[in-house]
């Protein structure tokens, strides 16, 4: 049997959060927090309801790769909270400023 994570399955989320999951931690905390700005910026007038969800969502412990970081648990948290359309929109930009970073870093070649 396969193991599926929850976001495996999401054709918009599951190549974000491989690359994520490959980067160097400080280049994980980087992306989360311009991750956070986008996100609140889409979601401009409910900023307020986002930030209760968080707060509601805050783990006791750390279960996945990315909770151990709680600037990369808070965006993956408000990515999963959006919708579809939101969260394409949203991976789309982040997958080409993943691409800016790692060729910025020498990671890939361009």
């Amino acid at each position: 049997m396969k193991y599926v994570r929850w976001y495996d399955e999401d054709p918009y989320l599951s190549p974000v959060m491989k690359i994520l999951e490959k980067l160097p931690t400080e280049i994980q905390d980087s992306v989360a927090q311009d991750l956070v700005q986008i996100i609140m910026c889409y979601h401009n007038n409910l900023n307020d309801t986002k930030i209760e969800y968080l707060n509601k969502n805050i783990l006791p412990s750390y279960r996945r790769w990315y909770d151990v970081n709680p600037n990369l648990h808070s965006s993956i948290e408000l990515l999963k909270a959006t919708d579809e359309k939101t969260k394409k929109e949203i991976c789309e930009s982040v997958l080409e400023f993943l691409f800016q970073i790692m060729v910025q870093e020498k990671m890939i070649d361009e």
